[in-house]
């Protein structure tokens, strides 16, 4: 099973080592692309269903235009079923991510190799217009709010 999951990520790197602008150009390797997305985000293992949901991002970010609604009933049942609470947050996050053209001007895949920048940044996107705060763009912000909502907290 290890092997398969080793295989399938291979397949994705090799996939998307090419260029979204090609991709564009070249609709079989687009296609192939997709479905091989499709397999990685049923597969068993969480890490490569982790990964798929980021190259899904990558995509959107380098391609805005394009259309990936068809991925919505799988992300929309992992958010639903997943086994693991980060990758049920991660795919509500990549769901909105594909969904909202705003979010996606606003948020660019910045690290291509580092998913971790991507969905912090997408958190603190999230944040800052759920609470409509200016722009909450650091660790230390967020902390700073952590520590005045404690206060406040204990002024109550």
């Amino acid at each position: 099973m290890k092997n398969l999951a080793g295989i399938m990520i291979l397949i994705l790197f090799v996939t998307f080592t090419v260029e979204a602008k090609m991709l564009a150009v070249d609709e079989a390797r687009l296609n192939t692309f997709m479905t091989n997305i499709d397999l990685s985000l049923n597969s068993e293992n969480d890490g490569v269903r982790f990964w798929a949901m980021f190259l899904l991002a990558r995509l959107k970010s380098d391609m805005p235009e394009i259309d990936l609604t068809r991925f919505n009933r799988t992300l929309t049942r992992m958010v639903d079923r997943d086994k693991e609470e980060l990758l049920r947050v991660n795919a509500k996050m990549t769901y909105l991510y594909l969904n909202e053209p705003e979010l996606v001007k606003e948020v660019r895949v910045l690290d291509r190799e580092n998913p971790l920048i991507f969905y912090a940044q997408l958190y603190l996107a999230k944040y800052n217009e759920k609470f409509n705060l200016e722009n909450v763009s650091t660790l230390e912000q967020i902390k700073e709010l952590s520590n005045q909502i404690e206060e406040l907290e204990k002024q109550m």
